[in-house]
């Protein structure tokens, strides 16, 4: 399958004769507009698999051996021949094009290749300066998989014409802070999206690409602070959705994905500060729900998932501001530590089944507006220390099972 166009205005600040190059997907080409500042330190490296003819965009071309690595300096002499390009970033742009050579094939390219002189910064440092890259490399089967975009700090706009290449996404646009735009990508080899687009600070919305093989999403989208939104992805095969969206900010909602196969949901929604409501995803197999919602502050309900398996309860509910929450089923939860701490606006909760309950500190620490709290069966519980710490509107508490306690400080 192939991605969609992503949603939204996006002005490359390189060239945009970057997406305007025609390219289909059973051509082999890259195009990537490169930044150049006014000096002598503007290094690119990479290599193909195939041999392989590079256009540097400064009126120079190279012919590279299958294997070898393709090392290129621009300069200030460089900088000054570039017209037309607004320069109001510091930089101006040049296209590098990367196509085999006469009668022969790409099959792999490695975009952040390390400098050879072992002085100046390599790609790991972040100091790669592609800003816009199109490619559709026909007969490439390995295009960088696994924290693909490690150096590219500067990317801002990335599209793949074609046709299928990761086996996973992992890591693919990891701590990309100023991708703004994914256009397309073909990923339906891919089994994994987990952390694809950690730290995508500029990234607003995403196309809908195939994720019909993907089994994990941990941490897809975490510390994408703008995410406003995402598409209904196939996740009929997914059982990792820990971290998904945590820290995305700006996100307010979420579709109904398909989580009949999901066991760990722990912080998917953590931290996401904006976030209103979510849909009754099916939660019939999952073991893990710990810090589900922690500080998600302008959540005000939340639906009465399936938890009959659940054994983490653990900071659930932290740091949310919910009046109340519905009477889940907890009868093989083991732990509920920090399950409501600094709950603020809580008054009371239900009798949940904590009869497998093993901890409870913190359980309620720092609910400022909690005044009754059930006779839960603590018979298990060997940990209560800080379970009602600063409960200042609590005026009695029921008598606990305690004969297994073994921790109580600052209880109270």
């Amino acid at each position: 399958g192939t991605g969609t166009g992503g949603t939204g205005t996006y002005t490359v600040s390189a060239s945009q004769t970057v997406a305007s190059t025609a390219m289909s997907s059973t051509e082999q080409k890259l195009v990537g507009a490169y930044a150049v500042y006014n000096n002598n330190m503007n290094f690119v490296a990479f290599s193909c698999t195939g041999a392989y003819t590079v256009d540097w965009g400064d009126g120079t071309t190279s012919d590279i051996a299958t294997g070898v690595q393709a090392n290129h300096t621009y300069t200030t002499a460089t900088y000054a021949a570039i017209t037309g390009q607004n320069a109001y970033l510091g930089y101006k742009t040049v296209l590098i094009t990367i196509t085999p050579q006469s009668g022969g094939n790409i099959t792999a390219v490695t975009l952040a290749s390390n400098w050879t002189d072992g002085k100046t910064p390599d790609a790991n440092s972040g100091n790669t300066r592609w800003l816009d890259i199109k490619a559709g490399m026909a007969a490439t089967t390995s295009f960088q998989a696994g924290y693909i975009w490690k150096g590219f700090r500067s990317l801002e706009q990335f599209e793949w014409v074609g046709p299928n290449v990761w086996t996973t996404c992992n890591y693919m646009f990891y701590t990309q802070h100023a991708l703004k735009r994914l256009v397309s990508l073909y990923t339906n080899l891919s089994t994994g999206f987990s952390s694809m687009f950690t730290s995508c600070h500029a990234l607003t919305s995403v196309p809908l690409f195939n994720t019909a093989k993907g089994t994990s999403f941990s941490g897809m989208f975490t510390s994408c602070h703008t995410l406003t939104s995402v598409p209904l992805f196939n996740t009929a095969n997914v059982t990792n959705f820990s971290y998904m969206f945590n820290s995305c900010h700006a996100l307010t909602s979420v579709p109904l994905f398909n989580t009949a196969n999901a066991t760990n949901f722990s912080a998917v929604f953590s931290f996401c500060t904006s976030l209103i409501s979510v849909p009754l995803f099916n939660t019939a197999k999952v073991t893990n729900i710990s810090s589900l919602f922690q500080n998600c502050f302008s959540i005000t309900s939340v639906p009465v998932f399936d938890t009959a398996n659940v054994t983490n309860f653990s900071y659930m509910f932290s740091g949310c501001r919910l009046a109340s929450v519905p009477l889940f089923n907890t009868a093989n939860g083991t732990l509920f530590n920090t399950m409501f701490a600094t709950c603020n606006a809580l008054t009371s909760v239900p009798l949940f089944n904590t009869a497998n309950g093993t901890a409870f500190n913190r359980m309620f620490d720092t609910c400022n507006t909690l005044t009754s709290v059930p006779l839960f069966n603590t018979a298990n519980g060997t940990n209560f220390s800080s379970m009602f710490t600063n409960c200042n509107a609590l005026a009695s508490v029921p008598l606990f099972n305690t004969a297994k306690g073994t921790l109580f400080n600052t209880m109270f």
